[in-house]
């Protein structure tokens, strides 16, 4: 297991279910943080002390090595060239009431990373129930960039990743 940044509290984004209708998401963790190689076989969010539980439609995720060091707004720039492998596809996807650590329930061996490269995930969903599902942040410069709609194609950079933890 590797626990990739440090938890701060509040970050809507990528489940802003009562703000957006849907949503394209790019979180940026670096190959130093993670340093493991081989098959991601979960990943979990943290809920820190949450405890909505909102349901999002047609949730699709994908991991990417990326040698970026920092977003870009420009969605599809951030895979450097390499293919995205879709580790989810699920219909609906409802979050679990927190507290703590929340398995995303992608599917495993899926992904083999390589240790070598930065890690690219990009969530979209399309349709919600109007819930937010705040998560832990982690605060790291140019980690972040979204847009309120699946199909954009540039959204905007925030200095906000995802705290999680992979398997």
């Amino acid at each position: 297991m590797v626990e990739i940044g440090t938890t701060a509290p509040n970050n809507a984004i990528p489940w802003w279910g009562s703000s957006y209708d849907s949503m394209r998401f790019q979180c940026l963790w670096f190959q130093s943080d993670i340093a493991y190689a081989g098959y991601i076989q979960a990943i979990h969010w943290n809920r820190g002390t949450y405890t909505t539980s909102g349901t999002y439609n047609d949730v699709r995720v994908w991991l990417c090595h990326t040698t970026q060091t920092a977003l870009e707004a420009t969605f599809d720039n951030n895979y450097t060239g390499k293919t995205p492998v879709q580790v989810m596809n699920k219909s609906t996807f409802t979050m679990p009431a927190g507290p703590d650590w929340v398995d995303f329930g992608i599917d495993p061996d899926k992904f083999n990373y390589n240790n070598s490269d930065n890690l690219l995930m990009e969530v979209r969903w399309n349709g919600d129930g109007g819930v937010t599902d705040y998560c832990a942040r982690s605060a790291q410069a140019n980690s972040g960039v979204y847009a309120s709609d699946h199909t954009a194609t540039t959204g905007s950079v925030q200095n906000n990743g995802q705290c999680i933890r992979l398997y």
